[in-house]
């Protein structure tokens, strides 16, 4: 399912929230026909959204398909579906949130917040660049009481910390997206995290691949020294990358302001929010600094996997 951020009105997500209501009714799953036949009886708003709004809740990680054909909330679905009113559209917020269909207005919430004041308790950021730029947000932000005020959005700290998971930040993966690409992202996502809690001033901490991904490092600490951080992941636990051209170029230019993270035993059914802590007790990232002495005096060693060749005078 690839939407677009405009997609996510009021009336859907609260349509969303009432098929989750139906569902929760149906303890031992039901047959997708079945359902929407249901939904067509029961549910207002257009008949061909059915599919979308179903799919959305698998994307969601809270329906899973029992054996054979049946559908059936999971114990994060029941848990939503049967708290109250308020907390259930909360909950569905963060998903929503949280599954990078907004992306783009997560981020700018980001830079918006970062630009303005965070005290102890809580973050702020003005809200009238948010009607323009992040609508679908906002709509959602007002899941909360008291969050959106007449001129300012006033966030609780522990929320915001929810919702700025980089893996908010992160696009949904589309059916053109090849498993390295998501897997990459991933690492790229985990080592923002990590870095951002690890440092004293998480607003030195720059995920710049997001805006340019030539660089030849994906991103940038300046909490102390500038650092560059190339980011590499793989489903496998072996430690084994593949540096660009572009990359050993920077790597040589800033040796020892250039580190490699490699996240190993990633795996794409594992959600981010338990995958990272898992991760981190299996010690990674690994972190190697000045990567070009390491090649150099062999605790890694490169192998060259092809040669350019081009047509003799």
């Amino acid at each position: 399912m690839n939407v677009e951020p405009e997609w996510f009105t009021a009336d859907r997500v609260r349509r969303l929230q009432k098929l989750v209501a139906i569902l929760a009714k149906i303890p031992r799953g039901i047959g997708y026909n079945q359902l929407l036949l249901i939904l067509k009886a029961r549910l207002d708003g257009p008949r061909d959204e059915l599919p979308q709004l179903i799919s959305l809740l698998k994307i969601l990680g809270i329906l899973n398909s029992a054996k054979g054909p049946r559908m059936r909330l999971n114990s994060e679905g029941l848990q939503i579906a049967r708290s109250p009113e308020m907390r259930m559209r909360q909950g569905l917020s963060e998903l929503i949130i949280q599954s990078g269909f907004l992306h783009t207005q997560v981020r700018f919430l980001h830079t918006q917040v970062e630009a303005s004041t965070i005290d102890d308790d809580y973050v702020y950021a003005p809200l009238g660049p948010f009607r323009y730029s992040a609508p679908q947000l906002l709509g959602l932000l007002r899941s909360w009481p008291d969050i959106v005020g007449n001129s300012f959005i006033k966030l609780p700290r522990s929320l915001y910390l929810d919702l700025d998971a980089p893996w908010s930040l992160v696009p949904l993966p589309t059916p053109d997206d090849g498993t390295k690409k998501v897997v990459g992202s991933r690492g790229e996502a985990y080592s923002y995290h990590y870095l951002r809690l690890e440092s004293a001033t998480p607003t030195a901490i720059n995920w710049v691949a997001l805006d340019d991904d030539a660089l030849g490092y994906d991103i940038e600490d300046h909490s102390a020294e500038s650092i560059r951080i190339e980011v590499k992941a793989s489903q496998q636990s072996e430690v084994r990358f593949y540096l660009s051209n572009n990359e050993h170029r920077v790597a040589q230019e800033n040796p020892s302001n250039y580190q490699v993270h490699f996240w190993g035993e990633i795996d794409l059914n594992r959600h981010p929010n338990n995958e990272f802590p898992l991760l981190r007790e299996r010690g990674f990232p690994i972190i190697f600094n000045d990567v070009i002495a390491h090649l150099k005096d062999g605790r890694l060693k490169a192998v060259p996997i092809g040669f350019r060749v081009t047509q003799g005078s």
